[in-house]
């Protein structure tokens, strides 16, 4: 199950979508997703504690095993990348190579994180 939601995570940079410069919670959550391109492992530091807790491991392990992954991914990207924001959740839905892919998204003050990610 780690092993499955590890790979999930990162498959959230190849969503190499950017940000248009603006502020808009869709903006903000994009960012992160194109950060994540540029870096697997910001989106450890980008993930709530609950879904760092919901991996079984550390904040520090999860950047080291992102940072590993990222050296091999041969990941070809995804299709239909699709946000939905309501109130202080989020919602991003995308297709890759396993399919259906779901990333939810919870606002913390004014920084969205991501909170679980399911296919």
């Amino acid at each position: 199950m780690l092993k499955s939601k590890a790979a999930l995570l990162l498959a959230i940079p190849a969503l190499a979508f950017s940000a248009c410069g603006g502020d808009s919670d869709e903006d903000k959550i994009k960012q992160i997703i194109d950060d994540g391109t540029k870096d697997a492992a910001s989106i450890c530091d980008n993930s709530t504690d609950r879904f760092i807790s919901d991996l079984g491991v550390s904040r520090e392990e999860c950047r080291k095993a992102a940072a590993e992954e990222e050296k091999t991914d041969k990941d070809d990207g995804v299709e239909d990348l699709k946000i939905e924001v309501d109130g202080d959740k989020a919602t991003a839905r995308f297709k890759d190579e396993d399919g259906d892919n779901t990333v939810e998204f919870v606002k913390e003050g004014d920084d969205w994180k991501v909170d679980s990610v399911s296919n």
